[in-house]
């Protein structure tokens, strides 16, 4: 029993695949290649903005 039988087609039984338009896809981690870390500013800090 495949994954679609398992997983999807109790819960929708008028369901579908149409096995002709499978694509391969790839998924990019933006975070992952891009992200740089920031240090949180301080309590002391944001207390002062605040204040101000």
């Amino acid at each position: 029993m495949n994954t679609y039988e398992r997983e999807v087609k109790p819960h929708l039984p008028d369901s579908w695949m149409d096995r002709n338009k499978d694509k391969v896809g790839y998924e990019i981690n933006f975070t992952k290649y891009f992200y740089k870390y920031k240090p949180l500013r301080s309590l002391e800090d944001i207390t002062q903005d605040l204040l101000n």
